[in-house]
């Protein structure tokens, strides 16, 4: 069995949820985290390093626009991070800015996925996950 511990950093709850029942339909397990600002996921990963050293996320959903705040916010912060800065994190975006996507992957970004309103388009995009995925007894 394959396990996925998936943190989603989205401000949008019907994109949250759309994220959300995606992955839910995919053939690996996974474990959802949902947080709608930059400071939730610092909260959130302030939290796991006391309980766990930071190792139990294994990707970062993140939003290009949370709010007022650029997803840059966060990737500064999780690669200047040691414990954080080898969880992969891909930017979800609407934006079709070449400029922005080039700053978000020099930034630490794993990928770019652009946001879709089809949800089986979204579930396709959403299954490359596998990759991140661990082995569980």
């Amino acid at each position: 069995m394959r396990h996925l511990k998936v943190l989603i950093v989205e401000d949008n709850v019907a994109e949250a949820r759309l994220q959300q029942f995606a992955l839910g339909a995919q053939v690996f397990d996974c474990a959802i985290t949902w947080v709608d600002s930059i400071d939730g996921a610092v909260d959130y990963f302030h939290d796991r390093i006391e309980r766990t050293d930071g190792g139990d996320t294994d990707v970062v959903l993140l939003d290009g626009q949370v709010g007022t705040e650029d997803a840059s916010e966060l990737l500064i912060y999780m690669k200047l991070d040691p414990r954080l800065k080898d969880i992969p994190v891909i930017v979800t975006t609407g934006s079709q800015d070449p400029r922005k996507h080039e700053g978000w992957i020099a930034q630490g970004a794993e990928s770019i996925m652009q946001k879709c309103f089809e949800i089986e388009d979204l579930e396709s995009g959403l299954s490359a996950l596998e990759v991140y995925a661990r082995d569980i007894p």
